[in-house]
């Protein structure tokens, strides 16, 4: 073998390995790429599944709200209707 055909032999396996370094280094890249993305989006489900449970406890307060309001207002519309039922009994009698 000559010496030019020796050094083409180990130049051809140095470019073999550094390819396939390459395409290693390729396939972590794209990897940690993945996993970084598939971060993201678990970050986002996150922020949006902690913003729906904040809505549904708001939701859950104004609903209380709600209904406090409801029978405070039922409370004074049967006040109004006994003090005008009273005004009606008191202006018929004598």
């Amino acid at each position: 073998m000559s010496p030019g055909s020796i050094v083409s032999h180990f130049e051809g396996i140095a470019y073999g390995l550094a390819g396939a370094m390459a395409g290693r280094r390729s396939d972590r890249v794209q990897a940690v790429i993945a996993a970084r993305r598939e971060a993201r989006t678990l970050d986002r489900v996150a922020t949006v599944a902690e913003a729906m449970s904040r809505d549904r406890q708001e939701i859950g307060d104004l609903r209380a709200e709600n209904a406090l309001l409801r029978d405070e207002l039922a409370t004074m519309r049967a006040r109004a209707v006994r003090a005008e039922a009273m005004a009606i009994r008191d202006s018929r009698q004598p």
